[in-house]
């Protein structure tokens, strides 16, 4: 009978000694989270408790972002911002940026994230924090809109091309046709020397071609009726958004956001309603 009394009490022991331990584990893990030994990303959690998310864009750019007449800054990336914000529960402050100010307040913290038509480029995404991508602003054709035999850059072989020079534009124009049939402009609306912008050459048949991002294009298209894209865009330029190296868990937010809005056509919805 003695020796069940002791191996009872030893048993209790045990447990006693068992709970301890457990408990000066627990102390120990929180006092290394508290100490900054274990680092813990927060960038989601705070930005929910402040209610506002800070977004850079640099305004105008086409229908991407652009002033409206009562100087509110509106377009298809302001649209795909706000719907963010709005499934992160906070509000959307939108702050327009000049370019090369976006980059350094993105990694420095005080924008969180940035919505402006940015590539997603190796050289970039050692600096930042990058999302999945939203839109391919690759290099598309502007023709006539009467014009039925460029239907993709193939078809330019033997064709009158413009391109911008020192650009990938002007790069994908020498891949398709002789570069004596290539125009390289600096500027879509400058006059060249015969007195006429590109865009006017093109109604008149100096030009077939216009090879130009596809944001710009569907900007120039609105403001020229009589001309048309050919296609989709024949090259990628991924735009992403970013934000600071170590937002981990803000940008898995946003990631899963997005690939919300592409399962659920909203992504589609505000493409069509600023490009067609």
């Amino acid at each position: 009978m003695d020796s069940i009394k002791w191996c009872i009490i030893l048993k209790n022991w045990y447990i006693v000694l068992l709970l301890v331990v457990l408990l000066i584990s627990g102390c120990t893990q929180t006092a290394q989270v508290e100490t900054g030994e274990e680092v813990t990303d927060t960038s989601l959690m705070d930005l929910k408790e402040r209610g506002k998310i800070v977004i850079g864009t640099d305004v105008p750019y086409g229908v991407m972002e652009f002033f409206d007449e009562n100087g509110e800054i509106i377009g298809l990336e302001v649209d795909i911002a706000k719907e963010i914000a709005s499934q992160l529960g906070v509000e959307a402050e939108i702050i327009d940026y000049a370019w090369d100010d976006i980059f350094t307040d993105i990694k420095s913290g005080k924008l969180d994230i940035a919505v402006s038509s940015m590539t997603i480029t190796p050289e970039r995404s050692e600096e930042m924090l990058f999302s999945i991508p939203y839109f391919n602003a690759g290099q598309t054709l502007v023709i006539r809109g009467d014009d039925e035999t460029i239907k993709m850059p193939t078809d330019l072989d033997g064709k009158k091309v413009a391109a911008q020079a020192d650009t990938t534009s002007s790069e994908e124009a020498l891949k398709y046709t002789d570069s004596e049939l290539v125009t390289e402009y600096l500027a879509l609306d400058i006059e060249t020397e015969t007195g006429e912008t590109i865009w006017n050459q093109l109604k008149s048949g100096e030009l077939d071609a216009v090879i130009i991002d596809y944001v710009a294009a569907v900007d120039y298209v609105k403001q020229n009726p009589s001309l048309k894209i050919a296609g989709e865009p024949f090259t990628q330029e991924f735009y992403g958004i970013p934000t600071k190296i170590g937002n981990d868990a803000l940008m898995d937010e946003i990631n899963r956001i997005l690939r919300g809005m592409k399962t659920s056509g909203k992504l589609k919805e505000i493409e069509d309603k600023w490009l067609k």
